[in-house]
């Protein structure tokens, strides 16, 4: 509706150029009718009042009423040359009806496109301001907690405050990747990958760690997404902690995809991999596990963990809209 509108000419024109521009195509239409008419041999004026519509939607409604006064005087002459038969009178009266209602009805349908797309601009600028306000809500506390984590003694209390900071760092990423085309939407491809850059860069120099992303353009809600991003966070964290030993070079494949096979409905798929000591037995169910069980269970999800040989592949499916009852 926006690309329709901005092609039409800007309001207003002049008058001159307005009243000369509607003669002229109501002369082109006069005469397509005309060829039409004799081609045919039916009586019709639709082609008229096709003038009369273009001509109120593109300027105003004084131009339709004008084009409505040009196109009933063409319309007697059509009807007394061509087709004499017609009663005249009754024809032009529900003629010159009609395109009065045209022009009415033309010109309030392009102020009802300007003020709908009026109001989804402003929505769009107030959208973006609350999301960039949001976003740095989010970035101060993310800094609040890592100046205290770095200010703290405790190692094991720095550490957690780390992984606090990159929890809410993923809130925070998501809160930017909210598309205002459509809002509440995140696309995915550029918020995981910017989840797994950031990850990236936190690995020492001295791991030869990559990462092999596979990610499928998708859009999906803010809370999924955000969803999606945490157990991503987590899972990739842990494969950098565990999977590889010492020095041992190693890669980590990240992926994502939207999977509609199952009964219509739809699930989304994150799988994270890595080709290093595979999956313990014995390993500690630390917070992290415990968040994805929380998440899972609250969004009726379900993780898969395989032994890859060599490696562990973790896979995490959660329906696109959420079971009722």
């Amino acid at each position: 509706m926006e690309e329709l509108l901005l092609r039409l000419p800007k309001r207003p024109q002049p008058f001159l150029l307005r009243f000369a521009a509607t003669t002229a195509i109501m002369a082109v239409c006069i005469g397509v009718q005309l060829a039409i008419a004799g081609l045919s041999g039916l009586p019709g004026l639709f082609i008229l009042l096709v003038g009369i519509f273009a001509v109120s939607t593109v300027f105003d409604r004084a131009c339709g009423v004008y084009a409505t006064l040009i196109g009933t005087i063409s319309a007697y002459f059509i009807i007394r040359r061509l087709f004499p038969q017609v009663p005249g009178v009754p024809v032009l009266v529900i003629f010159f009806c009609v395109g009065i209602a045209l022009s009415v009805i033309s010109e309030a349908l392009r102020l009802a496109m300007q003020r709908a797309i009026a109001a989804e601009r402003e929505k769009d600028i107030l959208f973006r301001a609350l999301a960039h306000r949001m976003h740095n809500n989010l970035a101060i506390a993310t800094s609040l907690l890592d100046m205290q984590g770095r200010a703290h003694d405790n190692p094991e209390v720095r550490a957690a405050l780390s992984n606090a900071v990159d929890r809410l760092s993923i809130l925070a990423e998501g809160q930017k990747q909210l598309q205002p085309e459509g809002a509440g939407l995140v696309e995915m491809r550029s918020y995981l990958g910017r989840i797994c850059a950031h990850l990236s860069r936190s690995i020492d120099a001295a791991r030869a760690i990559e990462f092999d992303l596979a990610i499928e353009p998708a859009t999906v809600s803010a809370e999924k997404a955000l969803v999606i991003g945490l157990i991503a966070n987590e899972l990739v964290t842990n494969a950098i902690k565990y999977a590889f030993t010492g020095d041992r070079p190693g890669t980590i494949a990240v992926s994502f995809a939207e999977d509609r096979a199952k009964n219509g409905a739809g699930e989304l798929v994150l799988t994270v991999a890595d080709d290093g000591i595979g999956c313990p037995d014995d390993a500690t169910e630390g917070f992290g596990t415990r968040l994805i069980q929380g998440l899972m269970v609250q969004h009726d999800g379900r993780t898969v963990r395989q032994d890859a040989r060599p490696g562990c592949r973790v896979e995490v499916r959660i329906p696109v809209i959420a079971p009722t009852g």
